[in-house]
């Protein structure tokens, strides 16, 4: 298997990537739902998640250097 799932602009895209992405947007929409069965307020999995992306950039960025 290939590691370049696509390219855009001719700026490669990798299937790790996509599936880091799918494995955030998973997790984060499965945390909204559990929220709102447990009764957390409906804005707390986003505000969350956000944080949390922030984070691993900043962190993947800073191992990265």
């Amino acid at each position: 298997m290939t590691r370049v799932a696509f390219e855009i602009a001719g700026f490669p895209v990798y299937w790790y990537g996509i599936l880091f992405a799918l494995g955030f947007i998973a997790g984060t929409v499965h945390w909204g739902w559990l929220g709102r069965r447990t009764g957390k307020p409906a804005d707390l999995g986003s505000d969350i998640a956000v944080v949390l992306m922030i984070g691993t950039l900043i962190g993947a960025r800073t191992a990265y250097v």
